[in-house]
This record gives structure tokens, sequence and C-alpha cells, in this order.
């Protein structure tokens, strides 16, 4: 998904690289929570949001990377202050990976995950 304005992405829901565990002749989901950092830990199964001036994902930097499970929805969010936003979804392909988003403009500038150098100029 992406978007062109500065964005509040909030956290619904994510099923992200966690697996259930065989208790008792039934399987069970684990709730996690939220993990950050998720690449930097070797993990291959993750959510990246971007932000940056291009349309291209490729070209932007990442505000945060994360995964896990999660499923109270709106105790996390991302804030990008940039032209443009991205979420990606990253899969090993050995979880059956979800991710539920809201987004809204960015309205309270305090202290945000990413700031583009562009959004800063004055003209």
């Amino acid at each position: 998904m992406s978007i062109i304005f500065p964005e509040t992405f909030q956290i619904l829901a994510s099923s992200v690289g966690s697996q259930s565990m065989p208790i008792t002749g039934r399987t069970m989901d684990v709730e996690t929570g939220i993990v950050k950092k998720c690449k930097k830990r070797g993990l291959e199964d993750y959510v990246e949001v971007r932000g940056g001036d291009g349309l291209d994902p490729s070209m932007m930097s990442v505000a945060e990377d994360f995964c896990g499970m999660d499923s109270v929805p709106g105790r996390s969010s991302v804030d990008v202050a940039c032209g443009n936003s991205a979420v990606r979804l990253v899969s090993s392909g050995r979880f059956e990976n979800s991710v539920t988003v809201s987004f809204d403009l960015l309205m309270d500038w305090g202290s945000p995950s990413l700031i583009c150098p562009t959004l800063m100029e004055t003209p």
C-alpha cells in the first residue's frame, strides 16, 4: 500500500511470522504482541513502514519494521512525516502472514518515527 501525504499508521491486527503451538492435540495461537526490529533480529517475515520523497518503495527509508501476533487494535502506531509512505509485507512463505492497518493524515508532528528532509525545508 502506498500513500501520498504525511501519515500516521495504526496497527489494527498483526499475525506476521507467528506460529501455532500444539497443545493437547489442538493448536493454539499465542499472542506475542508487536515485536520491533524483526529484520535486524534475522527474522524473515516482517512488515516495513517506509517513507520517502519518491513513489518507489525501494528508494524509501524504513521508519519501522515489526512482526508478531497482536489482535488488540490501535496499541501501536507509526508516524511518517514524508511526502510518500508505503507499508510492505515481507514473507518467507512459511507462515500465513496478515496485517491490518489504518491510516490518517499526520496531525501531531511531536515525535514521528521518520522525518524526510524535504518536509523540513522552508520556501
